[in-house]
């Protein structure tokens, strides 16, 4: 099999492209059916899953981190009595929110392999 073949089909998969696509491609364009149609498409979607995953650590840290720092400033502010409600305050929250979000967005995708659309 041909290691070109093996890179367009990571590549569709990778950009989103439905399996159907993939082998109907296969087959008209290299007269691959059956098994070893399928193994391509598997050995694709394994590294596409791979791909969501090694893409999704870094904002997860980043996040996490963003949400420590974020909330320990909060959590001070609360204990000390001073809560300045303030547009710093909003920010504050709004910038914990937003870590929040993102991190469970990007704890979702390392778990599942998962994730809409291209991995690009």
């Amino acid at each position: 099999m041909n290691e070109q073949v093996r890179q367009q089909v990571n590549a569709k998969v990778f950009w989103g492209a439905r399996d159907d696509e993939v082998l109907d491609w296969l087959q008209d364009e290299h007269n691959l059916t059956g098994p070893a149609a399928t193994m391509l498409l598997l050995d694709a979607h394994r590294a596409r899953r791979q791909a969501v995953r090694d893409r999704a650590v870094w904002p997860l840290l980043l996040s996490g981190v963003g949400m420590i720092v974020f909330g320990g400033i909060m959590i001070a502010q609360h204990q000390s009595g001073v809560w300045i409600l303030s547009l710093a305050a909003d920010l504050e929250a709004g910038v914990f929110a937003l870590c929040l979000v993102v991190f469970s967005r990007n704890l979702g995708r390392l778990w599942s392999g998962k994730m809409p659309g291209s991995v690009e």
